[in-house]
């Protein structure tokens, strides 16, 4: 005899994404593979059927949802899908079952709030990308099949305002808001430490760390051949501060202003 429950259970559905990659294919363009994930809201689904290439220099569906495109920017990646059955915008499928709409895909300023063109009314974020000083697709390799994917950038970029080496006390590495999702996520960053006295050393850890540096819970960088650079990617936690804005935040503990010191963003684990 099979057991049957006893009283209903309610079956939240799994915000899941499955496939929808992003490539790199040039300096105004990048592609987004097949596959289909739920919505922002958790209530329906949106299957890409075909390969997408979206261009950064097009408006709308598969481009910029509204505006033109800025240099030194974070841009959102979304996939996007029609839910109404009745929609005149859209063709009949073959089976003449009301109207199917494919999945396309957006870029937006906003992480949270697209606009939409005509004809959409549901999308899920899928990824971001980085427009560079050139006003060029920053050339990335996105790795991941579910909903933490890794974005690494061909080329290492500085974050702004660097840090510079000297202060024994907490501060920011720089500037990331234009290099990795506006989120608390794990960014990887390339330190070099260049020492004036072997054994120089420095910490990085996220926003809003009040714990001893040499205690584990920071990433640790030492330089011990004096005046040669010791270099590291660590892999950080960037915590949010009160303007919702990632932070890492390094501790000189042993170094001083003399030293050398430089940071690259090389990438970062997105949730997505």
């Amino acid at each position: 005899m099979s057991l049957q429950p006893n009283y209903p259970v309610e079956n939240a559905g799994l915000q899941y994404i499955n496939g929808l990659q992003l490539a790199y294919v040039g300096t105004t363009s990048f592609s987004v593979a097949t596959g289909q994930t739920r919505d922002s809201t958790n209530i329906n689904d949106i299957k890409v059927t075909a390969a997408l290439t979206v261009s950064i220099s097009a408006s709308g569906v598969n481009g910029l949802d509204t505006g033109t495109i800025a240099a030194s920017t974070l841009y959102y990646v979304f996939a996007i899908g029609n839910s109404c059955a009745n929609d005149p915008t859209v063709a009949t499928n073959a089976s003449g079952g009301g109207v199917f709409q494919a999945g396309q895909a957006l870029i937006s300023l906003s992480r949270t709030a697209p606009v939409l063109p005509t004809g959409f009314d549901m999308f899920k974020r899928i990824g971001a990308i980085r427009v560079n000083g050139s006003t060029h697709v920053e050339p990335f390799n996105q790795t991941g099949l579910g909903n933490n994917r890794t974005m690494r950038y061909q080329a290492p970029v500085a974050p702004g305002s660097a840090s510079t080496a000297g202060s024994t006390t907490y501060t920011t590495i720089g500037t990331l808001t234009a290099l990795v999702p506006q989120i608390a996520c794990e960014v990887l960053v390339s330190a070099a430490l260049t020492p004036n006295s072997a054994g120089n050393v420095l910490y990085l850890a996220p926003y809003g760390n009040t714990a001893i540096a040499s205690n584990g819970f920071a990433d640790a960088l030492s330089a011990e051949v004096t005046g040669h650079a010791q270099q590291a990617t660590m892999r950080t936690p960037g915590a949010l501060n009160a303007a919702g804005t990632p932070i890492i935040e390094v501790d000189y503990a042993t170094t001083s202003g003399s030293d050398t010191v430089a940071f690259l963003v090389v990438g970062y684990v997105d949730q997505v």
